[in-house]
């Protein structure tokens, strides 16, 4: 069939073949074709008629025929599957459904095959002036892909590479693709693949096809000129290959995918039936189907540029590309040789012993530039990483390094980064090693991605999985679908390892996030910061805002207040929300060390969306981003609390509708008998008296007008001196009045509006405090 002839007005052509030992009448057969639906082409007289095993072209005028094949003349308008699949199919006179042919990338359509389901196998794209045409002479599979292959046009005779009658097809055993590299350096025209034939006699292709393609087999080369001697290799390749000196090769112009995500490639004999096929990369998004039939689920790796994918053991083939093929290192690839011994893993080889200990997902171009990841052998010993590979994914693991040239000294860090990083040997841990290879990292923004280390038996002995909720169903290392996510890191940040080197095998409480000035490529992680519980009882959740106007999703704000007469560093400890019940300790917005609450004063800890009308200038905040401080809004019970950095609670409140009976959300394990109000759209919820505490959410109330970083609005709080505060817990040790603000206000008594009111004329020079977060 020619649909794209080289002179669009003429030339287009369908070529109908008998089979039979008798001829076939045509009388009231309709010929159909669609571009979107089907359209009638031709109805043939009852004159038309095919003979025994002979041809009828129908054509549209500009067609020449050969000679003795019957041909019929209409004006047909056959699609050119340029963006979406099309397709041709013969009706016989009763309606039914003789032969369908769909052709193109896809099936947008879902035009059905003949089996009556919607069709999954297409016959590849023709260039402009090649036809479409069965592989083998009348061979019929319902299966367009398998079917058909591109090739020059012959109305009305038998297709050079069709092999004549199927009969005559010599049937071969034993070719298969031994080795391929689809991702060549530069412009990428220097693909190939190597064909091996293990048997003791030479073979001729004749009739073969070659097919491949990124979604569908959408491009076919004939074989039938490929000639292999017994024990042989043989080189397909594209025009800008050069074999090397000895090997054969045969240029067919081949452009393989470079497996973004699974590609495949396949050898088809004269019968049109699968004969050896390599599926490469993962997730299968196309489904592919095996030499079995099956959809595959084994898949041999994605090659980086100018590395190939081999057998393992020449010639040695069980229809798993994933468990023939390996990677093959850009100085291993061996185009029309034998492929390395395969390394012993069983025997000779490394299982265990290397982690991720940091890694850079997000760089800053200025201040710290390129990707990369440190690796570090924890192991005790040296370890030898032949058969070794670092995998990166952001839906699924699509780049795979391999880590076979290294060799880790006992404690040694390896460095694996990017082009764009210079590192600085100088400050490298002794005996650190190098590696520079094109890395492709996930920023986690929207979805978890991973980082993965491999074994020599592709066993994963160390997964990172960080950023956003998994909901590409990333794994762990036991196996299960990764629940403990490592957070988000931002620009010029890293993720890595709380204590060096350390791993549970839960990414969430392994790893950290470090500021620009703590990152360590090749050296040592930073200490874990120290823990400091003096504050609890001290600090307290003193104003919240649930519901920002309009959409609120990214701008909600808390609040803290410290009662003390000393500033708190509130590095690991924690802030938790929740529906119903409470998360466990870890599993909230973690403060990383640094994050000082000054004594008598306030920390806003806010979303980065958020949009502030009376923040005082200067006042200590903490940003976060937007989304992980997801308040409820009170419709029903919701909590927040806050945990000290060794995981006791230090204060919690809970809100929701009047008469919700607080019976899950607790405080201090004793379950809340009243909660506070349900704010309305920009009201916060605000102690009645700045830093009153009785444990209770009667504590809170609705604020008037919001006052973050400053007293909340409803204070009235004048204590006596020396006596019980109102609104405060304890008993105070000061000579003036603590509630003016004039004179510091010591434990134990906890004045209710701290902080002072001197406090407006008081410069609180800190920097915008910038997160570490767990």
């Amino acid at each position: 069939m020619l649909y794209d002839p080289a002179d669009d007005a003429t030339g287009e052509y369908v070529e109908l073949y008998n089979k039979g030992g008798s001829p076939v009448g045509l009388g009231g057969w309709t010929l159909n074709a669609a571009k979107g639906s089907w359209l009638k082409q031709l109805t043939f007289a009852d004159t038309d008629e095919i003979p025994a095993g002979g041809y009828l072209v129908v054509h549209d005028g500009g067609v020449t025929v050969s000679a003795g094949s019957a041909a019929a003349v209409a004006n047909l308008d056959l699609g050119n599957a340029g963006s979406s699949g099309d397709a041709v199919r013969l009706d016989d006179c009763e309606g039914r459904i003789i032969d369908t042919v769909i052709y193109g990338a896809n099936n947008t359509d879902s035009f059905l095959d003949d089996s009556g389901a919607v069709a999954t196998s297409y016959a590849p794209k023709a260039s402009e002036g090649q036809a479409i045409r069965r592989d083998a002479l009348g061979a019929d599979t319902d299966q367009s892909g398998v079917d058909f292959t591109v090739g020059d046009p012959t109305p009305g005779a038998a297709t050079p590479s069709g092999g004549g009658d199927p009969d005559e097809c010599v049937l071969l055993g034993g070719v298969v693709i031994n080795e391929l590299l689809p991702n060549s350096a530069g412009s990428d025209n220097a693909d190939w693949l190597e064909l091996y034939n293990p048997g003791t006699s030479e073979v001729t292709l004749t009739g073969w096809t070659l097919e491949y393609g990124t979604s569908t087999y959408s491009s076919a080369k004939s074989l039938s000129d490929v000639v292999i001697p017994a024990g042989g290799l043989v080189l397909i390749h594209d025009d800008g290959f050069t074999p090397p000196s000895g090997a054969t090769g045969y240029n067919l112009s081949i452009d393989l995918g470079t497996g973004s995500n699974s590609d495949a490639v396949r050898v088809v004999n004269c019968l049109g039936e699968p004969v050896d096929t390599v599926v490469y990369s993962d997730p299968n998004e196309n489904s592919w189907v095996d030499d079995s039939g099956a959809v595959a689920t084994s898949f041999a790796p994605k090659p980086n540029s100018e590395e190939s994918i081999g057998r393992r053991i020449d010639g040695h083939d069980t229809d798993q590309s994933g468990e023939d093929f390996t990677l093959y290192l850009v100085s291993e690839v061996t185009p029309g040789q034998p492929n390395p011994v395969p390394f012993d893993c069983a025997a000779d080889g490394e299982l265990e012993g290397l982690v991720i200990n940091e890694i850079m997902t997000t760089p800053d171009t200025a201040l710290a530039p390129g990707e990369w990841i440190e690796l570090l052998n924890v192991s005790g010993g040296e370890l030898t990483l032949t058969g070794w590979t670092l995998n990166t994914g952001k839906s699924s693991y699509d780049k795979t390094y391999a880590l076979d040239t290294l060799t880790v000294p006992a404690d040694g860090y390896v460095l694996v980064h990017d082009p764009d990083y210079t590192t600085d040997v100088s400050t490298l841990a002794p005996e650190a090693l190098t590696m520079v290879v094109e890395l492709d990292l996930g920023n986690a923004t929207s979805n978890a991605d991973a980082v993965q280390i491999l074994n020599c038996d592709g066993e994963p002995v160390d997964t990172l999985v960080y950023g956003k909720e998994n909901t590409d169903g990333f794994l762990d290392d036991v196996g299960d679908i990764a629940e403990s996510i490592a957070p988000l890191s931002g620009s010029g940040e890293s993720i890595g390892r709380r204590v060096n080197g350390v791993d549970s095998d839960l990414s969430f409480e392994d790893f950290t996030v470090f500021e620009l000035s703590e990152l360590s490529p090749g050296f040592e992680n930073p200490e874990p910061p120290p823990c400091d519980v003096s504050g609890n009882g001290l600090v307290l959740i003193n104003e919240v805002l649930t519901d920002a106007a309009g959409a609120d999703a990214g701008q909600h704000w808390i609040e803290l207040v410290n009662l003390g007469a000393a500033d708190i560093d509130l590095g690991g400890w924690e802030l938790q929300v929740a529906p119903s019940t409470w998360p466990d300790f870890g599993e909230g917005l973690s403060l990383p060390g640094g994050t000082i609450l000054p004594a008598g004063g306030f920390l806003v800890i806010y979303e980065a969306d958020t949009v502030f009308t009376n923040l005082p200038e200067g006042a200590p905040t903490f940003v976060v981003a937007a989304g992980e401080l997801d308040l409820g809004n009170g419709s029903s019970e919701d909590g927040l609390r806050l945990m000290d950095c060794g995981g006791d609670e230090a204060d919690a409140l809970a809100y929701g509708p009047t008469g919700t009976a607080g019976v899950e959300l607790d405080c201090g394990n004793a379950a809340f008998p009243t909660l506070a109000p349900a704010p309305g759209e920009s009201q916060t919820l605000g102690r009645s008296a700045d830093a009153a505490d009785t444990d209770q959410c009667t504590d809170f109330t609705l604020l008037p007008t919001m006052s973050p970083g400053a007293e909340n609005a409803n204070n009235d709080c004048v204590p006596t001196d020396d006596a019980p505060k109102s609104g405060c817990r304890g008993r105070g040790s000061s000579t003036a009045d603590p509630c003016g603000g004039t004179t510091a206000y010591e434990p134990p008594g906890r004045c209710a509006t701290a902080p002072f009111g001197g406090l407006e004329a008081v410069v609180l020079a800190l920097a915008l405090l910038r997160r570490r977060r767990p």
